[in-house]
């Protein structure tokens, strides 16, 4: 849940290209803004709306007395819930001594790329005294009382397109719902979520909550695997942007999957997601515009929705507009802007300028600026603009200046990369397929891009996806012999797709790996097909995967001879 704290708007003049940089943070004036001396060239103009984990009352924590309500009327109905779970107990702090035994996360269950696009917000409080935070790692990601992880969704544009949560682990349903509104922009106390309940086993269980609506894609009762697509993710419930709750139980009390220094003992996670930094500084989103920024971010709940952008400028205009979204930013941030006009020479450069004025740093933040610079708008053709934050580069991207009248013709998004992971996975293995894109300069128009994921197995489609986030999971695979896993990757506009990608692996492990033609048996037939391929690179007959087939192979396959157990 997401908040904007205040909005601040401010003007200053810009700093000549040649002329002298403005004093380090630390010899600037902190009573006051910064006034830099009138010099030559355009004026630029910015705004911000930094935003901070919504300040949620404990008392109106997401939706709990919807969640056990569903649970009694599952229990009522199946007759597999021994108790309704007490949501609100006191001692919901206390880690269970049995959490250590249960089956690790393997991954978060969305589908997406962890700091990239998205990010988790907060944390479980530790912290028993009311208005006090404390996270796993004794930090303030948090907020008081909350007993759950939530993951931030980048904006309800992302979430109109559909971004998938799974299933974190094998289980049964328990509960689902997804007939409630899912696109809220304010908080409303009361307002019901969109969720399911799973069992995960051994007195595990999870809410997945803040769902889309008309989104859930499992049932009570129905039997789900890790890496299972159940719903996609939206902004349902007591929230004001789109998140994703994430809640776990043990034995009916809640517990946090995360361990530090605040909350000892053994991580829920196979490979522990880290805490953000607030100081990695990361531009998720960038766009240009004709439109008045300012007027359009004066109503609060357009930060919520893609900003207006073009993606090429016409000379006819006073000025250039530019918004910024990004992850992480510590107090007393500066920032700074390069023009290169079309032939490659510097034309303008803002030098350093408060970007955080203050003594706040803040986890997520949008960010806009006005330029109204002599020459860039007479010179048409492709400019080079350079943004650095605290003096870290953070976008290079081309601005086309055009004629009046000229057409402005869409471009496909920038080409991708495709990889599966993990690299060299085993029958036991839940599959993730992650994008690498040019993300934020996905789509030079700024269009925002979406990715059709197409899961294959040894030839055969397995799941067919459109989805807004940089990556897609698939659950375990089984069969006999190495099944090829491919996973094809298409972006798009909407209007125009990109260049596809495609990465394929070979799920090995099995105890009948050996048996290649499937028949139940290993025998000749295998070991023919292990010797008429010897020294390639086969996958099926590479029984262990290691790239050549050789002697290894053929020992595999003598040493399982005879029927498969």
């Amino acid at each position: 849940m997401l908040l904007p704290v205040h909005v601040i708007l401010c003007s200053a003049l810009m700093m000549s290209a040649t002329g002298e940089t403005a004093p380090t943070r630390l010899q600037q004036d902190h009573a006051s803004s910064p006034a830099p001396a009138q010099r030559h060239g355009g004026v630029v103009h910015f705004g911000s709306i930094p935003n901070q984990p919504a300040q949620m009352p404990a008392s109106s924590r997401p939706d709990e007395d919807d969640v056990r309500r569903a649970i009694e009327r599952h229990a009522s109905t199946f007759g597999t819930v021994p108790h309704v779970r007490d949501t609100t107990d006191s001692d919901a702090t206390e880690r269970s001594e049995t959490t250590g035994d249960l089956p690790r996360f393997a991954f978060f269950p969305y589908g997406g790329r962890l700091g990239l696009d998205f990010h988790i917000s907060l944390y479980f409080d530790h912290d028993p005294d009311e208005n006090e935070l404390s996270a796993y790692n004794c930090g303030n990601y948090s907020f008081d009382n909350i007993k759950y992880t939530e993951a931030l969704v980048p904006g309800i544009d992302h979430q109109r397109i559909g971004i998938p949560i799974f299933s974190v682990l094998n289980g049964v349903v328990l509960e689902a719902s997804d007939d409630q509104d899912d696109e809220n922009v304010e908080q409303v106390k009361g307002a019901l979520t969109n969720y399911v309940f799973i069992d995960h086993g051994d007195g595990l269980e999870v809410s997945y909550f803040s769902l889309k609506k008309d989104s859930v894609l499992v049932t009570p009762g129905q039997v789900v695997r890790a890496g299972e697509q159940i719903a996609e993710v939206a902004a349902s419930g007591y929230v004001s942007w789109p998140v994703l709750g994430f809640w776990t139980q043990q034995d009916g009390v809640a517990f946090d999957p995360f361990t530090g220094e605040c909350n000892p003992g053994e991580s829920s996670w196979v490979d522990q997601p880290e805490m953000p930094n607030i100081n990695d500084v990361t531009c998720t989103d960038f766009g240009v515009t004709v439109e008045n920024l300012d007027a359009y971010f004066a109503f609060d709940e357009n930060s919520r929705y893609q900003p207006p952008a073009e993606g090429s400028i016409p000379m006819d205009n006073d000025g250039v507009w530019m918004w910024m979204r990004g992850l992480n930013l510590p107090a007393n941030s500066i920032y700074s802007y390069q023009f290169f006009d079309p032939a490659g020479d510097l034309h303008h450069d803002t030098g350093w300028q408060w970007l955080n004025f203050g003594l706040t740093s803040y986890d997520n933040w949008i960010w806009w600026f006005y330029f109204d610079l002599p020459g860039l708008q007479e010179t048409p053709g492709t400019w080079q603009v350079k943004m650095f934050i605290n003096g870290e580069q953070q976008i290079d991207f081309p601005l086309e200046i055009i004629a009046e009248g000229d057409p402005t013709p869409n471009r496909a998004p920038e080409p991708i990369t495709t990889a599966i992971v993990p690299s060299n996975p085993t029958s036991d293995d839940v599959l993730s397929c992650e994008v690498t894109s040019a993300f934020p300069l996905d789509d030079l128009d700024w269009d925002l891009v979406r990715f059709r994921y197409l899961w294959s197995v040894d030839g055969v489609i397995v799941r067919d996806t459109v989805s807004a986030g940089l990556a897609d999971f698939l659950p375990s695979v089984s069969g006999c012999g190495n099944p090829v896993v491919t996973c094809d990757v298409t972006p798009s506009d909407g209007m125009l797709d990109g260049s596809p990608s495609t990465a394929a692996v070979v799920v090995t492990g099995y105890a009948c790996n050996a048996d290649l033609d499937c028949d139940g048996i290993v025998g000749g037939p295998d070991l023919a097909f292990v010797l008429a391929n010897w020294n390639s690179d086969d996958p099926t007959a590479d029984i262990d995967g290691s790239g050549t087939v050789d002697a290894a192979d053929l020992a595999q396959v003598l040493g399982t001879w005879g029927l498969c157990q």
